[in-house]
């Protein structure tokens, strides 16, 4: 429908909502992962706004390699991993401390490193989305606009 969406990073917002895993799972890939893949892709974009900063890259392939780790049973490795994912994040995690105390920031590390790791895995499916629409002729998804703020980091 010519439909356009504007991304600016100025703008805030908060969710008053019930989380659950599985919410947070299903959301974060295919309501926000997938399709923000494709829009990247549609508009052969290399943006480094919203999620993909170099800090959020570095932060994916931290959860990427951590996850690795744990598989392949090297525990120095896993941690290393997530020393720098906390290096990386740690306006962050000091945020959930200053909210909640440190029971709150060392819960959340866990499903910080969940979403990263939800992120990495948008990355194929997103594609493999986007191949299958343009193979059966279907509509591309809205344009996008991208509004450039300030070089500012967005809160977490």
């Amino acid at each position: 429908s010519g439909a356009r969406i504007e991304l600016d990073p100025r703008i805030r917002g908060t969710h008053l909502k019930h989380w659950s895993i599985g919410a947070m799972v299903r959301t974060d890939l295919l309501r926000r992962g997938v399709p923000w893949v494709r829009l990247q892709v549609e508009a052969r974009g290399g943006s480094g706004a919203l999620n993909l900063s170099p800090r959020h890259r570095l932060s994916a392939l931290a959860c990427l390699l951590g996850a690795a780790s744990l598989v392949a049973r090297r525990p120095l490795a896993a941690t290393g991993s997530v020393a720098a994912l906390v290096v990386l994040n740690a306006p962050f995690y000091s945020l959930l401390a200053r909210r909640g105390g440190a029971a709150l920031a060392v819960a959340g590390l866990p499903l910080h490193a969940l979403h990263h790791l939800l992120a990495v895995v948008s990355v194929p499916l997103g594609l493999a989305a986007h191949f299958v629409s343009c193979r059966s002729g279907g509509r591309r998804s809205p344009s996008l606009s991208r509004t450039h703020a300030p070089s500012t980091q967005a809160a977490p």
